[in-house]
């Protein structure tokens, strides 16, 4: 992804002349933001400009598959060495930023406390509901805030309240919406018929153009808690019988479906950048195509239905109007995103549902209003996350009192 791509992504268009800008805005104050997953990645980028348009000096480093991610953003994003303390005595960062998910090791963690050492005001970038009651954990099911940082930065309420019932205090949890589906929001008011069939002519060439595209959206089979992603007693979806991780018998439940529907959709599977090349084994024959190295907002802008577990892209479809369906093994699940947990996107968690609510949704029946989806999701994240780093620069407050457990 080039640097002109991330801006583009993150609505700064014009990069080159916005670096230019920058060296003459006087710098106020230095921050480091160190992301490690993509859905990370995707809040930190549009941040990182605009708080360097603000005049804050930007330290941007990645790893993971967060560096993969940024991987041609002109080296932009650096990657750093694993000694928390040698990477702060050397950038002297006023504040640290970590965006972080499933690592219980994670550098994010020793830079969260180093700062805390050195007195220095720390945030997390959380994109999502996922891995909540694990991400700061270290690893200690009993210490779920462990690595906490003094302020959690999130997309909307519903992951707000799961934080507050692991025992955050309310004042560290602030609502500022999620980056990137600004960007979502306006690339799709941009969309027409004319240019979605375009880019589906382009993009599936092979796939009759009166066939309406359902497109799976495949997730990784392990985290923070690989046992979440393999079969269980309480799954109430069984595949064909043969398989017991997560994805693969949602998707055989999908494919039994879309093959029972008259007319038949066409089925592309858009695999998780974090899947391996044999996750999905012959499963891969039995789909209309595989997608992998296109943009998700692309895939999604030429497809009828978006179908799902619980993963960021079936949020990005509801942010752009395309029907989505989220298919779970166990309907307690609906509680890991944030659209399925705010009851934005329907859910079927038995086999007899799973068919009559593919077909449900390719007649647009069972979504949600304009006006829910602008309420769970605020406009204007950029500006209020970079806000609320000023404010944690600036506003001249302490920070928060946080007992630590003894490691």
């Amino acid at each position: 992804m080039s640097r002109q791509r991330v801006a583009e992504r993150a609505g700064f268009g014009k990069s080159r002349q916005a670096v230019r800008r920058r060296a003459e805005i006087a710098v106020t104050a230095r921050v480091l933001i160190f992301v490690e997953d993509p859905g990370a990645a995707n809040f930190a980028a549009p941040l990182a400009a605009a708080l360097g348009e603000s005049g804050i000096d930007v330290i941007r480093l990645a790893a993971g598959h967060a560096s993969a991610f940024l991987s041609n953003d002109d080296a932009s994003w650096a990657t750093p060495d694993d000694d928390a303390d040698a990477i702060l005595s050397a950038r002297r960062p006023d504040a640290v930023l970590v965006g972080t998910s499933e690592n219980h090791c994670s550098l994010a963690h020793r830079l969260v406390e180093a700062a805390g050492k050195r007195r220095l005001r720390t945030a997390a970038l959380i994109d999502g509901l996922a891995n909540a009651t694990h991400r700061f954990s270290g690893g200690d099911a009993a210490s779920p805030l462990r690595h906490c940082p003094d302020w959690l930065l999130v997309p909307d309420a519903a992951v707000r309240n799961a934080y507050l019932e692991l025992g955050l205090s309310d004042e560290r949890a602030i609502v500022v919406g999620h980056p990137y589906f600004d960007v979502v929001r306006r690339r799709a008011c941009d969309l027409d018929p004319e240019k979605r069939a375009t880019a589906r002519r382009a993009l599936l060439p092979a796939i009759a153009p009166d066939r309406p595209v359902v497109t799976f959206l495949a997730e990784v089979n392990d985290g923070l808690d690989p046992a979440g992603y393999r079969r269980t007693a309480a799954y109430t979806l069984r595949g064909r019988g043969s398989r017991d991780d997560r994805t693969g018998i949602v998707l055989e439940e999908v494919l039994d479906a879309c093959a029972g529907l008259h007319p038949r959709p066409a089925l592309v599977l858009r695999p998780h950048p974090k899947n391996a090349p044999g996750d999905f084994g012959g499963l891969k024959n039995e789909v209309d195509a595989v997608i992998e190295a296109v943009p998700i907002f692309d895939l999604l802008a030429v497809s009828a239905v978006a179908v799902g577990m619980t993963s960021m892209p079936l949020t990005e479809a509801v942010l752009m109007g395309v029907p989505a369906l989220s298919v779970l093994p166990r309907a307690i699940e609906a509680q890991w995103l944030s659209c399925t947990a705010l009851g934005l996107v329907p859910v079927a968690a038995t086999r007899d549902e799973v068919a009559p609510s593919i077909a449900s949704a390719l007649g647009g029946a069972n979504q949600p209003a304009r006006e829910a989806v602008d309420s769970a999701f605020p406009h204007g994240a950029i500006e209020n996350a970079a806000a609320a780093v000023r404010r944690m620069l600036g506003d001249g407050s302490e920070r928060p009192v946080i007992p630590r457990e003894a490691p």
